[in-house]
């Protein structure tokens, strides 16, 4: 995986993460090399490549494969797949820090859409499925935003499962959110009791600009 004692850009090593990544951005690796450099440094290189553990052949012998079945476990408790969708699961990227009440109930109120509460999640949750898990952008104190003049409810987020960058936008019946989306890459739109859902593709934003989960 690793050219030197101190090299972590090895194309080898790493055209295999990012090819697995590409194929589903949701898998965790684990490394397993010879490589005595600096485990510390060589570790956190390859966070952003979705490694959760990095171990060397030297220690997976001297312990046995016990080590490696451990190290397996921890992955699958720490980092669970085939998550469910629910509110809570997508409340905790999406109205973070204000939790359900307060977020519904502001766009309610600033949407000033007729579909309810239950309309909002539901088209929340289907729009959002194939988006999870939600990354949020890093130093952002508010993820969702409102924008007064176009009247948008808008984040930006790094969504693992397109494998992309991605904003979300919410408006009512009363906008012309339509205007917004002219020229971008559509993913994902929907128009229910008033309320419109799109998602659409970010180009200038990288992996690097999201939390490391």
């Amino acid at each position: 995986m690793l050219a030197g004692p101190r090299d972590t850009t090895n194309r080898d090593g790493v055209e295999v993460l990012k090819y697995v990544r590409n194929l589903n951005e949701g898998t965790r690796a684990i490394v397993l090399s010879a490589q005595q450099g600096d485990l510390q440094l060589v570790s956190d290189s390859y966070k952003e490549y979705g490694v959760f553990g990095y171990l060397l052949k030297s220690k997976v012998q001297n312990e046995g494969v016990s080590l490696l079945i451990k190290t397996i476990q921890e992955a699958l408790i720490k980092c669970p797949v085939d998550t469910p969708l629910t509110w809570n699961v997508l409340a905790g990227r999406i109205a973070w820090p204000i939790g359900e009440p307060a977020f519904v109930s502001q766009c309610l109120r600033l949407l000033d859409f007729g579909g309810g509460a239950d309309n909002l999640l539901n088209s929340l949750l289907t729009s959002c499925n194939s988006l999870m898990p939600l990354l949020l952008q890093n130093d952002k104190d508010e993820v969702m935003v409102f924008d007064a003049s176009s009247k948008i409810v808008s984040g930006t987020f790094w969504s693992k499962g397109q494998g992309g960058a991605v904003e979300i936008l919410l408006w009512g019946r009363t906008t012309a959110g339509e205007t917004v989306l002219n020229g971008r890459n559509i993913l994902y739109s929907r128009e229910k009791a008033g309320l419109s859902v799109a998602v659409v593709e970010v180009n200038n934003l990288r992996r690097s600009d999201f939390s490391i989960p």
